[in-house]
């Protein structure tokens, strides 16, 4: 499906997901009814709808992780990944990682500030939390570690907030018409029928 849309933008995963109609109208109403709510504060009906709406948002995440994984291992014929760092500064900007001086420094300097301040959100408020909402936790308490932390002086100087990836598929037209080796992970749908129903349908079969 993302080799077939044949999109050259850079895009983040989650743009994606967007673009391939993953993410309805009844399911962005669902992380909303949940966004920083908690688990245990849940009545018992809610905390299932919670689990069912989690568990399809982190199959989603997987779903387009291993996607992306399966062209970078140029799976498929005249389809490859291009990935680019982008970093974000304390004034909300946004620019191509390159621009910094020692960009490999800094990110994995970054890396460990995140390892850090993801073991104080799990600390704090557990794991059973929505993607998003873990995330803005995360951030946070990267932010805080990175302004208070004389280890990750040099990303304060350089005003890091925080590192992200964008993808691009550059691709060729590709023969729907192919057979498929599922051992192989060449597939690219175009025989399986349950593959004809549209992507939107699919995600409203998902909930």
């Amino acid at each position: 499906m993302l080799i077939q849309l044949r999109n050259t933008d850079y895009l983040t995963k989650n743009g994606y997901l967007d673009l391939l109609g993953f993410k309805t109208g009844n399911f962005e109403r669902l992380m909303k009814k949940f966004d920083e709510v908690k688990y245990h504060e849940l009545k018992t009906t809610d905390q299932y709808v919670f689990k069912q709406v989690q568990d399809v948002q982190l199959a989603l995440v997987r779903f387009m992780d291993n996607a992306l994984d399966l062209i970078r291992k140029e799976t498929f014929d005249d389809a490859t990944l291009d990935e680019r760092l982008f970093v974000v500064f304390n004034d909300e900007s946004h620019e191509d990682a390159d621009v910094l001086d020692d960009m490999e420094g800094l990110y994995s300097s970054y890396n460990q500030a995140r390892a850090e301040a993801q073991k104080i959100v799990e600390a704090e408020h557990g794991t059973s939390m929505f993607f998003a909402t873990r995330m803005k936790y995360i951030n946070y308490e990267c932010a805080e570690i990175i302004s208070s932390d004389e280890k990750y002086k040099k990303l304060d100087e350089n005003n890091v907030a925080y590192f992200y990836q964008k993808f691009a598929i550059i691709s060729e037209p590709i023969d729907l018409e192919a057979e498929y080796d599922y051992e192989a992970e060449n597939y690219d749908g175009g025989n399986d029928e349950s593959n004809w129903q549209c992507v939107e349908e699919a995600a409203y079969g998902f909930l």
